[in-house]
């Protein structure tokens, strides 16, 4: 996600924003819908309902054809600057005892690894119905990071997304209470005297769903709400609760005060207001796929936490993988099985971004597991991790290292690029043995955008014919110029207007980010590849200590909240496409702005549209 200069041919960024000859427009791959032809049945699969869609997401906007006329201003701006000939057609892709009403959320594995599964009935152990198979769009989106704190809300269930125990001790300090004993699972078994286990839930500083909740659970002991003004305790029997949470309260807190070690508390369950019957065949939030359904494929890298320097049951090693009967799906990664339902209830392709340290039966079982459950006619892309150039990944140094060890390239930047194409190679002949072939999958290479050399490294480390796309990230970085002076620079652009930086954003996408696109698909397209963007859209955000300045962030953030935004996102989308490019994964659905950046179309889940001018721009390309 952040881009980095790296040796080995050239910066990232740190580029003039300034006018600059338009670079030598370059016929596009073909067709850019990239993939096969849909294979749609029904009327919501057909571009007409998918417009539809994206209308009803827009509703409180001006009428759709006022708004798509925008679409259609940018595409014949950038038109007139590069004509490009005609494609020819696509050629492919309190105590209680066991609660009546209560499922763990569980699901067994179609691969040939066995898994213990719980004996219970759960929301995952069938595949949910697929949602309809989308058009061949174009436009998609990358996934949030699942965590207490974030305002991306995928789950009806919020304990999936909750923070895990904190234990605490009569008379210690927050957090200060030893160590719990948990099952497999994350369940407590036991609790010492005067020891008890709290969960942190809905800690999205208000911008959660109020109303009705209803708290379920299996086994014995005591639940209760730690501050019953955030919320209230309206009715209550053996396994169950229900629970009014107030709105705007910061975040909701459950303890478990006693368990029975014979029959301890297990699968609990906060289910959002109105979804008791339906949570375990509609296990996803509403509002969240609703926001989601203009997109035509998602992008799990945050979700399967590939670029993590700490994510404890990874999926590097398949048998310590995060399963959908673990508690906390916020913590480790999300598992794999609600990845692939989530993209069968959208009827979109999703893009998985598979860890850089995966072991060979790693890559097996995961490709069979995506086989046997993801809707045959979705087709998946394949990434083998996730910006291996980027120094501030540890990706950047395993593939270095082990490069360097089979003597590749003349430095170890080299080697692990190289590598890089190789092992992507090595993963995509296993996915292929899996599959019978590859006509169900993408095969995805990626590199640097600013440094289109690194992209004809990890193609040449790859072999002819062995991937299908190359894919970047053209950011526009607007201000890095600057920030990269220190505090000189910084000064400057808190200095600024919105407008000020926004204009730098312009001129930056009408120079360095459009040679940077060309560039990129002239090493695709001698290698017959096509391009794709892995990751995109603005990169406002300080820089080292420039992370800490609370003004800065103030003055990006609200330049993201600038109307000027949706203009800006028009154009760069409509000059991605008029230069050749593919498929499109913007990043990110939503993301509460802070000091690390202001990634998210959408800020909250219940955001309006009608006040994300990011969003809306995303809407209005997806749907034209």
């Amino acid at each position: 996600m952040t881009q980095r200069d790296e040796p080995g041919g050239g910066a990232e960024a740190g580029h003039d924003p300034g006018p600059r000859p338009s670079a030598q427009c370059v016929p596009p791959l073909g067709r850019a819908w990239w993939g096969r032809a849909a294979t749609t049945t029904g009327p919501t699969n057909d571009p007409t309902s998918r417009r539809r869609r994206a209308h009803r997401v827009l509703r409180p906007l001006a009428p759709g054809a006022a708004r798509l006329a925008l679409v259609g201003a940018s595409l014949a701006a950038v038109a007139a600057a590069c004509v490009v000939p005609t494609p020819p057609p696509a050629t492919s892709t309190t105590s209680s005892s066991s609660s009546s009403s209560s499922s763990s959320t569980s699901s067994s594995s179609t691969s040939s690894s066995s898994s213990s599964t719980s004996s219970t009935t759960t929301s995952s152990t069938t595949t949910p119905p697929s949602g309809g198979v989308h058009d061949a769009g174009w436009l998609g989106q990358n996934l949030s990071q699942l965590a207490d704190w974030s305002s991306e809300l995928p789950f009806v269930d919020v304990v999936k997304t909750g923070r895990p125990w904190t234990s605490n001790r009569t008379g210690a300090g927050w957090g200060q209470g030893g160590p719990l004993a948990v099952d497999a699972d994350g369940w407590i078994t036991r609790l010492d005297p005067g020891q008890w286990g709290e969960l942190v839930l809905l800690n999205v500083q208000g911008h959660h769903p109020a109303g009705r909740y209803t708290l379920l659970w299996d086994g014995s002991g005591t639940l209760q709400l730690a501050d019953g003004r955030a919320a209230v305790v309206v009715a209550q029997q053996p396994g169950r609760m229900e629970v009014d949470v107030q709105p705007g309260v910061p975040a909701v807190n459950l303890r478990e005060t006693a368990t029975d070690p014979a029959n301890p508390i297990r699968n609990i369950r906060f289910l959002l207001p109105g979804t008791e019957a339906t949570y375990r065949t509609q296990p996803f939030n509403p509002v969240f796929l609703d926001r989601l359904r203009p997109f035509s494929s998602l992008r799990f890298l945050w979700w399967a936490r590939t670029s993590s320097m700490s994510s404890p049951g990874g999926m590097a090693d398949w048998s310590q993988r995060v399963r959908p009967t673990y508690a906390f799906q916020s913590s480790g990664g999300v598992a794999l099985e609600y990845m692939v339902d989530l993209a069968n209830v959208l009827g979109v392709d999703p893009w998985f971004t598979l860890p850089h340290d995966a072991t060979d039966e790693t890559v097996r079982q995961y490709a069979t597991l995506v086989r046997d459950r993801l809707d045959p006619r979705l087709r998946a892309h394949v990434e083998y991790s996730n910006e291996t150039w980027n120094g501030g990944y540890p990706q950047a140094q395993w593939v270095m290292d082990h490069g360097t060890a089979l003597g590749l390239g003349n430095s170890p930047f080299q080697a692990g690029q190289l590598y890089t194409g190789l092992r992507s190679a090595q993963v995509f002949r296993i996915w292929e043995d899996v599959f019978g072939g590859h006509s169900r999958f993408v095969r995805v290479l990626s590199a640097q955008a600013g440094n289109a050399w690194t992209g004809r490294q990890v193609v040449a480390g790859a072999g002819p014919g062995n991937a299908d796309v190359l894919a970047v990230a053209p950011y526009v970085q607007c201000v890095r110029d600057l920030l990269v002076q220190g505090t000189t620079g910084a000064d400057q652009v808190k200095a600024m207007t919105e407008d000020q930086i926004i204009d730098r954003c312009f001129a930056e996408l009408r120079s360095t980010t459009r040679d940077q696109i060309s560039q990129n698909l002239q090493v695709a397209t001698a290698n017959g590849l096509q391009l794709m963007a892995y990751e995109g859209g603005q990169h406002l955000i300080g820089l080292g200590a420039q992370v800490g300045d609370t003004a800065l962030t103030a003055k990006l953030t609200s330049t993201n909240r600038n109307p000027r935004m949706e203009a800006l996102y028009l154009e760069y989308y409509a000059t991605w496409r008029q230069l050749g490019g593919g498929r499109f994964m913007n990043f990110a659905d939503v993301w509460l702005p802070n000091q690390n950046g202001s990634w998210g179309a959408l800020e909250w889940q219940d955001q309006d549209p009608a006040t994300a001018p990011k969003y809306r721009a995303l809407v209005q390309v997806a749907a034209s």
